[in-house]
């Protein structure tokens, strides 16, 4: 995602080789051309709207993980909330920027940014929860380390086919 970003950012110099490979140049078969950088910012879409649906899935899975049954609902509720707030607040920051710096260069400073800022909420979770002391790497850990429970399930699964 973060990949994108400092290439939608930097267009100007990415744009031959991106519009080179971009699948908006099959719509020229029916007479739609598009310029180089509208080329190069379809297929640098991408890989930044991979890295969205993987964050995305990641964040489903934890809860599918951790969170009792009954109270998933609720829990995938206030996800949305907060996704929410958090695209609006990212939105209008970056806006401000945007009107400072210009709209070009803000693509290049956004995932610092917004990456800074899901750091700052990573470690406030941490804090919240009640561990004394975060690990560097902790969340990332956290979330790769073996479950048992898991293949039980892929397990159970299988067998029932």
């Amino acid at each position: 995602m973060s990949f994108g970003a400092f290439c939608l950012g930097a267009i100007d110099l990415v744009q031959p080789y991106f519009a080179a490979i971009s699948p908006l140049r099959l719509l020229g078969i029916f007479g739609i051309d598009f310029s180089q950088p509208v080329l190069a910012a379809g297929m640098i879409a991408l890989p930044a709207n991979l890295g969205s649906t993987a964050a995305g899935q990641a964040v489903q899975v934890y809860i599918n993980r951790h969170v009792p049954v009954n109270r998933q609902g609720g829990i995938f509720g206030l996800q949305q909330v907060q996704q929410n707030a958090f695209n609006l607040a990212s939105v209008f920051l970056l806006g401000v920027i945007a009107t400072i710096t210009g709209p070009q260069h803000v693509f290049l400073v956004a995932p610092i940014i917004v990456g800074a800022i899901v750091l700052l909420m990573v470690r406030y979770s941490f804090r919240h929860a009640g561990a004394l002391r975060i690990e560097r790497g902790a969340a990332a850990q956290f979330l790769l380390e073996e479950h048992p429970e898991d293949e039980e399930l892929i397990g159970n699964a299988s067998n029932d086919d």
